[in-house]
């Protein structure tokens, strides 16, 4: 039964993650009519552990990268661009800068964790909001995770909510 149960929720990933491959355009937004893409370096990051040579080959923060063109499609620039974290993840983690404008287009900022779980980061332009989700791992966690660091969710239930993150944000920002 746990084997049949593990096929299934591996299944549910593969697909979930070959809809989430591309990022979605957002928009149009009003007034201005742009749209824009959300997209995050890594799905799956880390964090860092001072005694673990193994966890300093794996990423400790995410880029998150805003892309906005007009109606034609060419690049915007001065467009201010709004990144946030939902509310039980603001003492949780960091995102730097929280507001910017682009240049050539495009919008970067970092995301730090400090603990671990899956975190949706929604970014906004005008009236139009896109979310991500990045799922956070301990590397020196067993399966019941650290005191300081939360719970800690086995590699395929991490996949598996992050994949359910991303579908289910592609119906909710459509």
């Amino acid at each position: 039964m746990t084997r049949y149960i593990q096929l299934v929720l591996l299944s549910l990933a593969l697909v979930g993650s070959s809809l989430a491959c591309a990022p979605q355009l957002g928009g149009p937004t009003v007034p201005s009519g742009y749209v824009f893409s959300f997209r995050a370096s890594d799905s799956h990051i880390w964090l860092p552990a001072s005694d673990s040579s193994l966890a300093a080959r794996f990423p400790h923060v995410a880029e998150l990268v805003v892309q906005i063109q007009d109606a034609q499609g060419h690049p915007v620039d001065g467009v201010p661009v709004g990144f946030a974290l939902e509310s039980e993840w603001q003492q949780s983690a960091s995102i730097t800068p929280q507001q910017a404008s682009t240049r050539n287009g495009m919008v970067r900022a970092i995301l730090e964790p400090k603990t671990t779980g899956v975190i949706r980061v929604v970014a906004r332009v005008e009236n139009v909001t896109q979310a991500v989700a990045i799922a956070v791992s301990n590397p020196g966690a067993s399966g019941s995770g650290s005191a300081d660091a939360g719970p800690a969710l086995a590699p395929m239930t991490q996949r598996f909510l992050y994949n359910w993150l991303q579908v289910s944000s592609i119906f909710l920002t459509s």
